[in-house]
């Protein structure tokens, strides 16, 4: 759970293409990029140590000591037997280097930039030491939780301000994919809090069903279908003016309705269970660039809501 915690983390990619500026954020969209940056590099870091936690659990006094660095031998002698054959090497080596000068100059990220990203890696790395200290073993199922809730608040900023970024130049596709985001974001959002109380023990394990919860659930997820609508026949992207007050308190509704959506959701369910149902709910759409592009039929996320609604009976 927690590896599948760090790819998940991968949204920074997104996050990435959106920073901008010199040393530091300039406008408030590339502030949301960087904030993706450096939530979603927390999450990587924090995943693999928090993996590395849960398999030293198991680990039996009389095991023999693991000797990993044994695995840089074969590393080391099969990626020396590329260069067995001189003539097959050399013009490998060719197309090697015209692909990577040809990544550089496309992406073409500046040394400022560049600068500003190590600079998010520091904190970051700080950060996951911090966690590593103190969280103890039998904390660690929650704080798999707390990684949910830190990768999709990263999902709705580097959706919120991949839009915003250049309005000028959005497709009906980008915003449609980047409005997912955000609602599958902002349910896991709320949903790992309602997870991260229950296995902390801060909040009653007992499933909690609510009154109304079908009419509750359906109307929300209409109102996410009507707002969505809103924002894509909207004349805001084609005028490029984010500034009108309508579509501002549209985006507002569309948070608030998806937060709701995720304590909803997440009440009525053990918190272990919650935590795989946010992981298969969260990867349903991954970050490619600045734009998102469904990774599975979205049928998938109408059948993980049926069957929300059917473990709520």
């Amino acid at each position: 759970m927690s590896v599948m915690n760090a790819i998940s983390g991968m949204v920074g990619v997104g996050g990435l293409f959106v920073m901008g500026g010199g040393y530091l954020p300039e406008t408030f969209p590339r502030v949301l990029g960087a904030l993706s940056v450096l939530l979603a590099s927390v999450n990587v870091a924090s995943g693999f140590v928090i993996t590395k936690r849960m398999l030293d659990m198991f680990k039996r006094p009389m095991d023999p000591p693991e000797s990993s660095w044994l695995y840089g031998i074969p590393a080391v002698i099969f990626t020396n037997g590329f260069s067995a054959a001189v003539s097959t090497s050399m013009a490998g080596l060719v197309w090697a280097g015209c692909l990577t000068s040809s990544m550089l100059c496309i992406v073409g990220f500046p040394p400022a930039l560049l600068t500003q990203f190590a600079g998010l890696a520091i904190v970051r790395g700080t950060i996951g030491a911090i966690i590593d200290r103190h969280i103890t073993a039998i904390e660690l199922p929650q704080m798999v939780a707390a990684l949910h809730l830190v990768v999709g608040l990263a999902a709705v900023f580097t959706s919120i301000s991949s839009v915003l970024a250049d309005p000028s130049h959005l497709t009906t596709l980008h915003l449609v994919t980047a409005y997912l985001r955000v609602i599958i974001g902002g349910i896991t959002f709320t949903g790992s809090i309602v997870a991260f109380l229950k296995l902390a023990g801060k909040m009653g394990s007992r499933p909690l069903m609510l009154p109304g919860k079908y009419v509750i659930n359906s109307s929300l997820l209409r109102a996410n279908v009507l707002t969505m609508a809103a924002i894509i026949i909207s004349p805001i992207w084609r005028e490029n003016k984010i500034e009108r007050a309508n579509d501002q308190y549209i985006v507002n509704l569309d948070m608030n309705i998806n937060l709701e959506l995720g304590v909803i959701n997440s009440l009525p369910r053990p918190g272990a269970l919650e935590k795989l149902i946010l992981s298969a709910l969260f990867m349903i759409i991954e970050p490619s660039g600045s734009q998102y592009k469904p990774s599975l039929n979205i049928t998938l996320f109408i059948h993980l809501h049926a069957q929300n609604n059917i473990g709520l009976a």
